[in-house]
């Protein structure tokens, strides 16, 4: 929430503060510990009108209301499940995932134990802060775009909030582990240092 939520992002259009003013999301907080329900609504408030908003550029509509010309000679569920695609590769960040450096190690000691973690420095630089991930409100592409950053950004997290929820209510457990993978990025990205040992002794139990 701290990497999207600014209180003098209030005059730019789609960003979360200026979203929450115009929808009358008045409960929503900086501190999340103090309105966590009201964030998980606004987030996925928010998500769903990135994505319908995405969806209506790709489909070149301009309203949910419309029907795009090429869905009359396809099949519905073929042209959602592409477009669901269309909608995800828009958004995901690229990775590199190949280096000289993937055997670099950084330790970490708290208390209990000592833990290092063989992290790769490519995805630390790859992955920044959730704003910095290439992801237009959906126009442009370009890397210096910031704005196309930002909501790629903003609709990614969502979207990963959502998958997470639904893995939990499935109680699907395969699916949550792969979220605690990519949640070690973040943890390591924000010096998360406890939550990172606690992720890397349940991954590697």
């Amino acid at each position: 929430m701290n990497e999207f939520y600014n209180g003098k992002s209030a005059a730019e259009k789609g960003t979360l503060f200026q979203i929450k003013n115009k929808f009358g999301h008045r409960n929503v907080k900086l501190k999340v510990f103090d309105c966590v329900n009201s964030c998980v609504d606004f987030w996925n408030f928010v998500t769903e009108g990135y994505v319908c908003l995405l969806a209506c550029k790709l489909m070149n509509i301009s309203s949910t209301d419309q029907c795009p010309e090429d869905l009359i000679t396809q099949n519905v569920d073929d042209y959602v499940l592409s477009m669901s695609r269309e909608i995800v590769k828009k958004i995901w960040s690229f990775v590199q995932t190949t280096s000289d450096d993937l055997n670099q190690t950084t330790s970490y000691i708290d208390e209990c134990a000592d833990d290092t973690f063989a992290y790769e420095e490519q995805f630390e630089s790859s992955i920044q802060s959730s704003d910095d991930e290439q992801s237009e409100v959906f126009d442009t592409g370009d890397e210096d775009d910031h704005k196309y950053q930002y909501s790629c950004a903003v609709a990614w997290n969502g979207l990963k909030m959502m998958v997470e929820r639904d893995a939990e209510r499935e109680n699907d457990g395969l699916a949550i582990l792969s979220h605690w993978r990519i949640d070690m990025i973040q943890f390591f990205n924000n010096n998360h240092n406890k939550y990172l040992i606690l992720g890397h002794r349940l991954l590697s139990g």
